[in-house]
């Protein structure tokens, strides 16, 4: 792991799920159960056959919503509306994390591949203000072209008018997005998780540093 001063970022970065509330809350389970629901609605197949159209395409695309949208002309607006009508009630309030993120210095911006109604959802559950972040980059800003694909964090970068990504700080649970914002010279923090998603065996030198989470690591180092 880097030896990094944080004192000297001028902005710090956030995905929203897994990162800003536990993985226990597992939001993506209802989510991924919703994907299903709108394959096998929209093409008429059952849900197995369905289910397995959905990870064929998470496979072959990154995301469900990009396979979705290129191989089968979906509106990724449709597709995200729907599966993210979900309940945001085992999210907990979080007063430590609103006070660490309102004493930290500098820009903070939200960077999602979920909808910015997502995020404020989240944060609404959170109890986390919406104006303590100066941007919110979600996956239509990103012109639907997701994490960990380049051209969203230019995307980021441009939206933000960030023109040095070195002072930059990035918060994710997944270690493949933070390899793309590493090799742009953004400082990265792996929110560590039990996911086989999250693993980052073989990332490591993509990872400046791992917190178990967000506030924790705000606190100890400011």
């Amino acid at each position: 792991m880097s030896k990094v001063d944080y004192s000297q970022k001028q902005a710090w970065v956030f995905d929203i799920d897994n990162t800003l509330y536990p993985h226990h809350c597992n939001l993506f389970a209802q989510i991924d159960k919703l994907m299903g629901t709108f394959i096998s609605s929209r093409m008429q197949l059952p849900m197995p056959a369905a289910r397995k159209i959905q990870k064929g395409l998470l496979s072959d695309y990154a995301t469900t919503m990009q396979g979705l949208a290129s191989r089968h002309g979906i509106d990724p607006k449709d597709f995200l509306a729907f599966v993210h009508n979900i309940d945001y009630g085992c999210v907990p309030a979080n007063e430590r994390l609103a006070l660490a993120l309102k004493s930290l210095p500098g820009r903070k911006i939200i960077f999602t591949n979920a909808t910015a109604a997502h995020a404020e959802r989240v944060l609404e559950r959170l109890q986390v203000p919406r104006a303590l972040f100066d941007h919110c980059i979600d996956i239509e800003a990103m012109g639907f072209q997701p994490k960990p694909h380049k051209d969203s964090y230019h995307a980021l970068l441009g939206h933000c008018q960030v023109e040095d990504p070195s002072q930059v700080v990035m918060f994710d649970d997944l270690a493949c997005n933070l390899k793309t914002a590493h090799e742009l010279g953004i400082t990265t923090v792996l929110i560590d998780t039990p996911s086989r998603f999250g693993r980052f065996e073989g990332y490591e030198r993509y990872i400046d540093q791992v917190a178990s989470d967000v506030e924790s690591f705000l606190e100890q180092t400011f």
